[in-house]
């Protein structure tokens, strides 16, 4: 087995986050060659270029920069370690890194993943957006604990995954007061006199959008499409189309964005999913987000 020297690695990072050889070695009470050396020892035992030359600045590689942020990791870690024994206090907080695809509803996220800020265990959430194929990229590269997604994971994936239901609701429609103002058909009729805002057609709800146009004959206007919830619902606000939300957050977008409802269809389900790397959820953080708030969140 291979051990990291980890004086080696204090030693570079120090110099990273001090700004220089120089100030490293001032910081850590020993000679300029010294520090040198030790850097020259750990680029040679991970077989990579670390520091470079820029003008008269010494910057990480690419590769460096990454070690570097690890090296952060693990000494805050030790840093907490200490406190924690000397303090009897706590261990630093558990780390859960989430991706969350793009076109999921920012306030839907935030009421699937809140019941891991309310575990005993202190936690530290990282989020990242992005689409669920690069996603599940960072999951298969160990970087992502899970995902919260609109969609399924695709079948044809070839990341070794696994995907559970955590909510479950129909599809209200909103407005600002300012647009209903006047007098319009019923809903669904409405939908063909009133402007429209739309998520982009990759959304999941957009397909089932589309399909449930199809088949109630509902001929649309649409005046944008946005892939992001929150500024889908701004426009909204601002009066410039009737939009979609899933029921479950129609409440706090009702009560945040200062706009009505004008209808809801049930039967339009959306169901969002957890993506997991294993089967077997043992981590007590991953548990949070399948079973907090079950009952709630699957209407």
């Amino acid at each position: 087995m291979e051990w990291l020297n980890y004086r080696h690695l204090l030693y570079f990072y120090m110099v990273v986050r001090e700004g220089g050889i120089r100030q490293g070695a001032k910081a850590l009470w020993v000679s300029e060659p010294t520090v040198s050396q030790q850097i020259k020892a750990l680029e040679k035992a991970l077989g990579e270029k670390l520091l470079r030359r820029s003008g008269r600045r010494l910057i990480t590689t690419e590769i460096g920069q990454f070690v570097y942020e690890q090296a952060d990791e693990i000494f805050s870690r030790g840093q907490d370690l200490l406190k924690a024994v000397k303090t009897k206090s706590p261990l630093h907080a558990t780390r859960v890194s989430v991706g969350i695809t793009d076109a999921m509803p920012k306030l839907l996220s935030c009421m699937i993943l809140e019941p891991l800020l309310r575990l005993d265990h202190p936690v530290r959430l990282e989020c990242e957006e992005d689409q669920l194929a690069r996603l599940l990229v960072d999951m298969a590269e160990f970087r992502l604990d899970a995902i919260i997604s609109d969609v399924a994971l695709p079948e044809d994936s070839k990341v070794k995954a696994w995907d559970r239901p955590v909510a479950q609701c129909g599809v209200s429609f909103l407005a600002a007061p300012s647009l209903i103002a006047g007098r319009h058909p019923q809903f669904p009729d409405c939908l063909q006199k009133l402007p429209l805002i739309l998520p982009t057609p990759h959304c999941a709800l957009r397909r089932s959008l589309d399909q449930w146009f199809r088949d109630e004959n509902i001929q649309p206007l649409i005046s944008g499409e946005f892939g992001d919830s929150a500024l889908l619902s701004t426009f909204g606000q601002l009066g410039h189309g009737v939009f979609p939300v899933p029921t479950l957050v129609e409440q706090s977008v009702r009560e945040m964005y200062k706009v009505k409802r004008i209808g809801s269809v049930r039967k339009l389900k959306q169901r969002f999913y957890a993506i997991l790397p294993e089967k077997r959820i043992t981590h007590p953080g991953l548990a949070a987000i399948c079973n907090g708030k079950r009952n709630e969140l699957f209407r």
